[in-house]
């Protein structure tokens, strides 16, 4: 995976590559050694056209510092035109700079009010051609919840080990890794998260355990003698959805809103549509798909045709893999994997699947 940050900084890379279909959108480029999140380059006639953006994920407003440093990165790389993006607002003064210097200023927004699901190939029993069906989400609105987002085994010699904090892993996880004398770590930590909390806390509940867990593989939990469980758990507010399927919730598609803070021009759809990818395969590559989270090795490249082992994909309490065919054209939703640590655990996986 990657960090918060950086995805911000894709999604806008896949904006701007669907509304500008004829420009040549790519991340994190530097230009004389000036370094640009996100850098569109127009071909117009006999003009060559460059587009400089400065993306920022922060929780505090940008300030008229951050407005003056990027003023002074876009004339030096002498791009043709600046663009800021935030998550966060801008403050009065940054946006006097921006419009003193014609920056245009934009901000990336989560609606939280229209979930969608992605289409779902349905493959028939009796050898008919697959198809595609549209699931259905309904909305119920919200409610009180309590969400887990840590949870530490401490071993009996002093060790301890983290649960993956991803949701569908960490789901996986507590339901695979079974407890001695019965039940799983699911069974340990679900009525410690049932237990009433604030609202707008977090709290930490400690059980002591005692018992032997067995860990599905070693990939992220060991087996061993368990002493006790820390779970860190928050309260927030949840919306409620129901749906004609049963799915991994992680799949569900949210919005992206992409506004013209200046004009209140808006652009929005789904995530799950936004070419966040490059525009190719690599043999002997990993590469990885959010909205579930899911990680592919490309076995093999021939022509337009690529084959895909997807090699880990953890959905409503499962392990998926498989192993799959697609066309190079698709290679713009996959983004490559650079985590050395992940790709040595999915090299493990890997190895066990082409051993079958």
């Amino acid at each position: 995976m990657i960090s918060d940050d950086k995805f911000i900084e894709l999604i806008t890379a896949g904006i701007n590559r669907l509304t500008m279909e004829s420009a040549e959108v790519q991340w994190n480029v530097k230009i004389d050694r000036r370094q640009f999140d996100v850098l569109a380059t127009i071909q117009a006639g006999l003009y060559h056209v460059l587009i400089g953006f400065e993306v920022k994920h922060k929780k505090r407003s940008i300030s008229v510092e951050m407005m003056d440093a990027f003023v002074t990165k876009a004339k030096d790389a002498k791009v043709h035109k600046a663009v800021f993006v935030s998550t966060s607002d801008y403050q009065e003064g940054a946006i006097r700079v921006a419009e003193r210097h014609d920056v245009d200023l934009f901000k990336i927004t989560f609606p939280t009010n229209d979930f969608r699901l992605p289409p779902i190939t349905v493959l028939a029993g009796d050898g008919s051609p697959p198809f595609m069906v549209q699931p259905e989400v309904r909305d119920l609105g919200e409610t009180d919840a309590h969400r887990v987002v840590r949870v530490t085994l401490e071993y009996d010699d002093g060790s301890k080990t983290n649960l993956p904090s991803e949701p569908s892993q960490m789901n996986y996880y507590l339901q695979k890794t079974s407890v001695e004398g019965g039940g799983s770590l699911l069974d340990v930590v679900q009525p410690q998260a049932a237990q009433p909390i604030a609202d707008g806390t977090s709290i930490i509940r400690r059980v002591a355990l005692g018992r032997a867990v067995i860990s599905p593989d070693t990939y992220f939990v060991r087996s061993g003698i368990v002493a006790a469980i820390e779970a860190e758990i928050v309260r927030i507010r949840a919306r409620v959805l129901d749906a004609d399927v049963r799915v991994e919730l992680s799949a569900v598609s949210a919005q992206v809103s992409y506004e013209n803070v200046l004009t209140g021009q808006k652009f929005e759809t789904d995530l799950s549509t936004l070419p966040l990818g490059g525009t190719s395969f690599e043999a002997g590559k990993f590469y990885f798909l959010y909205h579930p989270l899911r990680y592919y090795y490309v076995d093999e490249v021939v022509g337009d045709r690529i084959t895909l082992y997807l090699v880990e994909s953890f959905q409503d309490g499962e392990l998926i893999a498989a192993i799959m065919e697609t066309n190079v054209k698709h290679s713009v939703f996959y983004i490559p994997l650079t985590d050395k640590t992940i790709i040595r655990r999915l090299e493990g996986r890997l190895a066990k699947m082409k051993a079958r």
